[in-house]
């Protein structure tokens, strides 16, 4: 199996990652959270609260890492990036959650 599809086989499989942010003051954060990706965008979508402590962190700071949690014991996804507000609501991506 090749990366690509390795891949994309964890993010279909899997629901929840632990999301790592930091504030303004660099104070680290790690939470779980229920994920959605849209293979087609290329583009992960997880939900919050407009006003939740991440939202204010990933406005003051918008760097994040994350892990998927580990199926079958072994194979994750990691990988670092640039978090934004989408422009989507939750009514638009609930076919596919």
């Amino acid at each position: 199996m090749d990366i690509t599809n390795n891949f994309l086989e964890i993010m279909e499989k899997t629901t929840d990652m632990a999301i790592a942010s930091s504030d303004s003051s660099n104070q680290p954060n790690v939470r779980i959270v229920r994920f959605y990706y849209n293979s087609d965008e290329k583009i992960l979508y997880f939900l919050t609260l407009k006003n939740s402590q991440k939202t204010v962190e990933f406005e003051q700071n918008n760097k994040v890492a994350f892990t998927t949690i580990p199926i079958d014991g072994l194979k994750h996804v990691k990988a670092k990036g640039i978090i934004r507000k989408s422009q989507k609501s939750v009514q638009d991506l609930k076919t596919n959650l």
